[in-house]
């Protein structure tokens, strides 16, 4: 697969990162002494890899090596961490050395490399502990294949990859070939769901909220009508009775503004862990939102008002 055209790396994984499989697996860390109960014991995902996953997958590797020909049966027997397994199991040492087990009489694993962090069984999940050891050492019968394109659309190496699995092995089971977004599909499915609902409910609140400023904006400028009329009674002109209007309006409409905005700032801070790649204090949404009941506001309080200054001085009076 790698020899073949368009294809820059290519590598062997148990489990793809946020699909369905992926497995946990208690920590001893060498040195430490052994939990009591089974409970305690620390818990972290664990992947097993082929040489050139990482360069693969686009994960950097923080320090160390990925690994090479010398993992192999028989070897030593090494794990790659990611930061947030180091920071939590080795005390935020220097981890390069570091052994550990995922029993208390299994022969210890050594860390010959550190990864960034990622997400590997769901979105929403904050850095978990997670560690990879080699595909040659810890076989699993069922791999997935990954393969990174270059120059060329991932759809295109497909049938390609079919061709050399083949050739290798006719009775090599073959499902869910695709790209890297077709197998996430699923994964982001519920987001996506999620975000269409929430946006469907954001618009209809925006909606309920802008209709019920311009009622009651409305309403209270036409309880203005007879002050209205006084006011151009005794010689007030139009411009002089919409800058009233329009000062004691603006009060009202900027304090809920401000009250609204702060609100929303903290409901952007309870939605924070359900949402991913959108930030919850936005600065173009909040604005967006910020123009559009300011100009509610304003057509609300400009109309009404400007329609009582056409109407007879005289006749305003007469209004209950």
């Amino acid at each position: 697969v790698r020899q073949l055209p368009g294809v820059e790396s290519a590598a062997l994984v148990d489990t793809i990162p946020l699909t369905v499989g992926t497995q946990w697996k208690g920590v001893y860390i060498e040195g430490k002494p052994v939990p009591k109960r089974a409970s305690d014991v620390p818990n972290a995902y664990v992947l097993t890899a082929s040489p050139g996953y990482f360069r693969t997958m686009g994960t950097h590797l923080i320090s160390g090596r990925e690994f090479d020909a010398r993992d192999k049966q028989g070897g030593q027997r090494v794990a790659i961490v990611n930061s947030a397994f180091a920071a939590r199991f080795l005390d935020g040492g220097n981890p390069l050395g570091r052994r550990f087990s995922t029993a208390p009489t299994e022969k210890p694993i050594e860390i010959v490399g550190v990864a960034e962090n990622g997400k590997y069984n769901n979105l929403t999940e904050q850095a978990p502990a997670a560690f990879w050891t080699p595909l040659e050492i810890s076989y699993r019968s069922k791999a997935s294949l990954v393969a990174r394109t270059r120059e060329v659309p991932p759809e295109s190496v497909v049938p390609s990859i079919r061709r050399v699995v083949r050739e290798i092995d006719p009775s090599i089971a073959l499902f869910a070939t695709g790209s890297m977004e077709d197998q996430l599909s699923w994964t982001f499915f519920p987001a996506h769901i999620a975000a269409m609902m929430l946006s469907a409910f954001g618009v209809l609140a925006l909606v309920l909220a802008a209709t019920g400023i311009y009622g009651v904006m409305a309403y209270a400028v036409s309880r203005r009508t007879r002050e209205i009329g006084i006011r151009m009674a005794i010689g007030a002109t139009k411009a002089q009775v919409l800058t009233s209007v329009a000062r004691s309006a603006a009060t009202l409409i900027g304090t809920g503004l401000v009250l609204g905005l702060g609100l929303a700032l903290f409901a952007g801070r309870l939605l924070e862990r359900i949402l991913y790649g959108v930030k919850p204090n936005d600065p173009l949404t909040f604005a967006i939102v910020f123009a559009i009941m300011l100009g509610v506001g304003a057509a609300a309080t400009f109309l009404p008002a400007r329609r009582a200054t056409r109407i007879d001085p005289m006749q305003a009076l007469r209004q209950e």
